[in-house]
Formats: structure tokens, C-alpha cells, sequence
């Protein structure tokens, strides 16, 4: 497609968005609203140039055509000048257009029945009111058409927050089942190798005893926490490894690759710490050699990247 066509193509897309705003009901109500408008008015006309039926039809007639020419004329501006993005007008526009069915209703107003020119200026006072009531009918309608456009976006922007929510909330439930599930699987197999290494290596076992025991003060606090630093995190972690180096007896190395500026970012306890633990169950414990565990953080388009 050329770049004419795409151009034409939006073009009709946002008119169609725009009309679509507008209901059949919504005409026959501005329609309606007009049609009592000019009724009044012109029973207040005829009252006051005591006239019969004809005038009454004669003015009822031009007010009906002056009111639903201004309504209908203020209502395509509006549409013309609404953001095809937004479905709706900025404040500046907003106020432009209320001037200027203010200043189109004077014109129009001076115009057709000439009440500048009357002696009593209760009448043309009167005239103003009934078009200012006009105007402000235009206004009301503006908000209308752009509440119409607002409620769909508002409630598909709560129902968003809420699935949000509700994911959040089973994430964090499904973590607290892994904390639950990977706390007494370490505390086991930990105390298990403590109760050996008494016997076989006492120096050993104390320093597992004090490794556990910083373990344990450390993490305890975080884990009842929503977030944390990826420092406090990184902490649990390397007390996690020098655990598990005294408990294979050398048989990995870890190294830590963080960037400094991810070191603040705020992660969920135990999130990496489950990633580290799957990598020594089920990759280096069940190597024969030597294995290497590396750990990197950095950013990538504003997003941690470990």
C-alpha cells in the first residue's frame, strides 16, 4: 500500500471512531431538546407580540431551525476537532468552541429577529438567556460524548488493575509454597551433614554451625518482607553457597557478575534464591567434577535482567 492509501485509510478510521460515538438515540434526544426549546421560545415571542397561531408556527419554526442549526454546527466542530488518539478535546479547544457558539449565538440571535432594535431590553435579555441556555445544552453534550468515551476506558483500566492484582496475589502465594517447600528440604539435608561432619570433621561442622546460623539471621527477616533489595537478596544467597561448598566439600565454585545498579532493585525474597537452589539440585550435584555457578544482574531496556 502506498502512503496515500494508509493516510486515507486512518483518515476513515478515525471518522468512523467519531461517528461512532453518536447514537441514533442521542440524535432524536438533540432533536427533541431543540424542538421544546424553540416551543417555549416561541410562546414567549407570540406573548409578547400578543400574535395568533400562525405567528406562533412562524417562530416556532425559525427558532427550530436556528437551534438545531447551532446544535448540530457546534456538534460537528466538536467532532472535527477531536484528537482521533484520545476520542476526546483538550481543554483549550473545549474553550474555544464554547466562545464560539456563545459568539455564533449572538450573531445568529441579532440576525433573524432584529431585538437589538426594540425598545425594551428585557426582550433582548431574554433572547440571550434562552440561546445562553442553548450553548450551555452544547457544552453538556461535549462531557457527555466524552464521558461516553471515558467509562469503557475506566472500567477496562479497573478490570486491568484487578487482574493485576489477582496475578499478584498468586504469585505470592505460589512463592510462599516455595519458600515452605524449599526451607525444610535445606534445613534437612543441612542438619543431616552437620550430624555427620561432628564426628568425621568437628572444625568442619562448626563452621557449617555458624554459616546456618548467619543464614538464619539473615534471611528470616527478609523472607516475611513484599520486596527487597537484590543486595539483601545476593547476601542470603552467598551464605546459601558457603552452606552448600561446606556440605559437597569443594566440589563448585560460585561467582557473583552484578551490576552496580541493579544492586538496589527491589525483587521478591526467595525468587533467585529458588532459581540457585534448582541449579545445584539438578545440574551441579549431579556432576562428577568440579562445576561452576555463575550469577549475573544487569539492565536491559529498563528491565533486571539475572
Amino acid at each position: 500500500m502506498t502512503t496515500a492509501t494508509l493516510t486515507n485509510m486512518a483518515k476513515k478510521q478515525a471518522l468512523r471512531q467519531r461517528l461512532q460515538l453518536l447514537r441514533l438515540s442521542d440524535l432524536l434526544l438533540i432533536c427533541g431538546f431543540n424542538t421544546v426549546c424553540a416551543l417555549l421560545n416561541s410562546l414567549t415571542t407570540t406573548n409578547h407580540l400578543a400574535g395568533d397561531l400562525a405567528v406562533l408556527l412562524l417562530h416556532w419554526r425559525e427558532y427550530a431551525l436556528l437551534y438545531n442549526s447551532l446544535t448540530f454546527s457546534m456538534l460537528g466542530l466538536y467532532l472535527w476537532l477531536m484528537e482521533p488518539q484520545t476520542a476526546s478535546v483538550s481543554g483549550r479547544r473545549l474553550l474555544y468552541l464554547v466562545f464560539g457558539t456563545y459568539l455564533l449565538a449572538f450573531v445568529l440571535c441579532a440576525g433573524v429577529f432584529d431585538w437589538y432594535q426594540r425598545d425594551k431590553i428585557a426582550e433582548g435579555l431574554l433572547y440571550m438567556l434562552n440561546f445562553m441556555v442553548s450553548a450551555s445544552w452544547l457544552l453538556l453534550l461535549a462531557f457527555y460524548l466524552k464521558q461516553r468515551v471515558i467509562s469503557p476506558r475506566l472500567q477496562a483500566l479497573t478490570a486491568a488493575v484487578d487482574a493485576t492484582t489477582a496475578a499478584r496475589d498468586r504469585l505470592e502465594a505460589e512463592l510462599h509454597l516455595l519458600q515452605a517447600q524449599l526451607e525444610p528440604h535445606f534445613f534437612f539435608n543441612t542438619l543431616a551433614n552437620l550430624h555427620n561432619l561432628i564426628d568425621l570433621d568437628p572444625e568442619k561442622a562448626k563452621l557449617l554451625l555458624e554459616q546456618l546460623t548467619a543464614y538464619l539471621r539473615d534471611s528470616i527477616p527478609q523472607f516475611r518482607q513484599t520486596f527487597i533489595p537484590l543486595q539483601a537478596e545476593l547476601g542470603i544467597i552467598e551464605r546459601y553457597l558457603q552452606i552448600q561448598q561446606i556440605r559437597f566439600a569443594g566440589r563448585f565454585q560460585y561467582q557473583l557478575d552484578i551490576d552496580a545498579e541493579c544492586r538496589h532493585v527491589a525483587v521478591l525474597p526467595m525468587a533467585l534464591l529458588s532459581l540457585v537452589e534448582n541449579a545445584i539440585k539438578h545440574g551441579l550435584e549431579k556432576t562428577s567434577g568440579t562445576g561452576l555457578l555463575t550469577l549475573r544482574a544487569c539492565r536491559e531496556q529498563q528491565q533486571l535482567v539475572l
